[in-house]
């Protein structure tokens, strides 16, 4: 950074002047909670006010957050920062006339925001239903916006901007000399980092404001969308993260000693040859007391020796072929540790590729949630060498798998366990996104209940939202134990409780929806089993009706998935 002249008393005033100003306008607009309730409402408001309010909300759209992104443009070029390679030189008379300009527009933001405050009659939101944009269910939403721009990102740039201005004034020498005659500490500045910090937060405030702009131009089924797009990505996320870890190669499996079967010939002549040591020794101690009471016959002691050094051999034998045939297996079990380590890493790139193919698999995912769910009681032998206890994982301490369960026995096969049950789960959460996207697409074939409630809105929102959001936790709570290679009994009740909060809320859910989703066309409500040919199929049968079938069996699925994961677990 090249040395900066000397600035004159004035320009150092001008200076102070700007950051005063920046720090009013953080002050007024940074909302205290009572600013955000709602104000007493007056029950004879006239026709003549709700149409006032509606002009409010239009001009808010149209006139005040256009304005509002143009005055904050004005800032920014006043400060002089978007050249990186000259020194910063702001224009301080253009800095201080935008930000007299912003708190004019600030002000009126505010006030057109008050307006809009007031409930409007009716006061009950179970009784506004010809309320249109009025609806407190559309004004809360409006009004959490607003305060966010203003709050949380208008003033967090008028900080970054203040830091700047201050940083730019601590880099004059005169200033600095005054600062330490003073005795006060002087604060080293970063140039570079308060130029990206007024920056990105710029950048922040503009996607907020054209955030609010979309919005107030959505319908009530649009609002409903907003809120639920939110959930479905956030599912997409997940549940990218839990079939990237379902893919991994899990750690070494070591065998232990089945008590019978075919395949362990080796493990049953052992067991065969222990019980003859230990027939043997019955046989002498009883030969021994025979003699003594019954004078029969005395076993000698060479005979015995021989009898127990034959019966040895087979011992020592088997040792030395165990030992034989287990160090070969040592390298492939340090490359399957390695390849578990490598992939972990490998969560994005698994997000990308899920995300991009998500929208064109919904429809046959659905058909493919239907097979696995309807044939899952047959496909429970896949995992007998779990179940039956025959196998279990050995975990390295390098971060490629734990040792173990810290509450559970080192015989405990968590992380595999999680991979058994995450095939039950997948298609589960996978039917979550599929009836979510249906609705997101609902507007092809469908319209909303225009004289719908507040509180009937909120209802709709909610019932779907829950689905949505137990599809999410039930696979993050799978990620996370997958990841700490760990249980605890509170996972696992959250497990079952979430499983069956989708259920549940499914059906009220798909209720709701029938009772307010109105067809655009009527022909799309005929029974699938009205003749003639020419009439199309009931839609609304097909497109959710038959995902409840699925939704049930994939329940089912779900819960004896996790009923054998807890019997596995905490045997």
């Amino acid at each position: 950074m090249s040395r900066m002249k000397m600035m004159d008393p004035e320009t150092t005033q001008i200076t102070n002047v700007v950051v005063d100003a920046l720090l009013d306008l953080c002050s007024v607009y940074r909302a205290s909670p009572t600013a955000k309730e709602w104000k007493a409402t007056d029950p004879a408001v006239s026709e003549e006010e709700i149409e006032k309010r509606q002009a409010a909300w239009v001009e808010i759209r149209e006139d005040i957050l256009p304005v509002l992104r143009h005055r904050l443009d004005d800032l920014i070029r006043s400060l002089n920062i978007s050249d990186w390679t000259g020194d910063a030189n702001p224009k301080l008379l253009a800095t201080l006339a935008a930000v007299r300009n912003l708190g004019g527009t600030l002000e009126k933001l505010r006030s057109s925001t008050n307006t809009l405050a007031v409930q409007p009659p009716p006061r009950s939101d179970h009784d506004d239903h010809h309320c249109g944009i009025l609806k407190k269910f559309r004004l809360s939403r409006l009004l959490s916006q607003i305060n966010e721009l203003l709050e949380q990102h208008i003033c967090t740039l008028f900080r970054h901007c203040i830091e700047f201005l201050k940083g730019w004034r601590s880099l004059d020498p005169h200033y600095v000399s005054d600062m330490s005659s003073s005795d006060s500490p002087v604060k080293r500045h970063d140039p570079s980092l308060s130029r990206k910090q007024v920056l990105s937060s710029s950048a922040l405030v503009y996607q907020s404001i054209r955030s609010v702009i979309d919005w107030l131009q959505l319908d009530e089924l649009g609002v409903l969308q907003a809120d639920w797009q939110a959930i479905v990505d956030l599912l997409n996320t997940r549940l990218a993260k839990l079939i990237h870890r379902s893919t991994l190669p899990l750690p070494p499996k070591l065998k232990r000693p089945k008590r019978d079967g075919d395949s362990d010939q080796s493990d049953s002549n052992s067991d065969s040859n222990s019980d003859s040591d230990s027939d043997s020794d019955c046989n002498s101690d009883h030969s021994s007391h025979s003699k003594s009471d019954n004078n029969a016959p005395v076993v000698s002691a060479d005979e015995q020796s021989q009898k127990t050094d034959a019966s040895n051999v087979p011992n020592d034998e088997r040792g030395q072929k165990m030992d034989a045939s287990s160090a070969p297996n040592d390298e492939p079990a340090q490359k399957k540790t390695d390849a578990y380590s490598v992939s972990n890493n490998n969560d994005e790139q698994a997000q990308k590729k899920t995300d991009a193919s998500n929208e064109n698999q919904d429809d046959v995912e659905m058909e493919d949630g239907t097979r696995e769910a309807e044939s899952k009681p047959s496909g429970k032998k896949e995992d007998d060498d779990d179940d039956d206890g025959s196998e279990y994982s050995v975990y390295s301490s390098d971060g490629s798998g734990s040792s173990c369960s810290s509450g559970q026995s080192l015989e405990v096969p968590v992380r595999r366990a999680v991979v058994t049950l995450a095939k039950e789960v997948i298609p589960m959460a996978k039917l979550g996104r599929i009836f979510m996207m249906k609705l997101l697409r609902a507007r092809e074939f469908y319209k909303l209940d225009e004289e719908m409630s507040s509180q009937e809105l909120g209802w709709l929102v909610g019932r779907v939202s829950v689905v949505g959001a137990a599809s999410n936790d039930l696979v993050e709570v799978l990620v996370r134990i997958y990841d700490e290679d760990d249980l605890d009994e509170e996972q696992l009740e959250l497990l079952s409780d979430k499983n069956g909060t989708v259920a549940r809320f499914f059906d009220f859910a798909l209720l709701l929806i029938a009772f307010h989703l109105v067809p655009l066309d009527q022909k799309l409500v005929l029974s699938r089993d009205q003749p003639g040919d020419h009439l199309p199929p009931n839609h609304f049968f097909s497109a959710f009706y038959q995902l409840r079938e699925c939704f049930t069996s994939a329940n089912c699925s779900v819960r004896w998935g996790i009923r054998t994961f807890q019997e596995t677990i905490f045997e």
